[in-house]
């Protein structure tokens, strides 16, 4: 099986379905339900936000600092 996904990513092809994907499309069934694409959407920039969040160790503060600073700088810009 690894052979295979190993050739598969060198000749850019894809021959072996691993089931990639499931979980996203989990999430999508159930928050589109609730809140259709717009919503899945939205929804997913925000889990998104809270990866990078945790691999940068970044705190709500911290991205707030970020964020008020680059609206500052495009202000002076303007």
């Amino acid at each position: 099986m690894v052979n295979a996904i190993k050739n598969d990513f060198v000749a850019s092809t894809v021959n072996v379905s691993v089931g990639g994907g499931i979980t996203g499309a989990l999430l999508l069934s159930i928050f589109n339900i609730l809140g259709s694409m717009i919503g899945s959407a939205i929804i997913a920039l925000i889990i998104i936000a809270i990866g990078f969040m945790f691999i940068f160790n970044l705190g709500i503060n911290d991205i707030s600092n970020i964020l008020n600073d680059y609206i500052n700088k495009l202000k002076k810009q303007v």
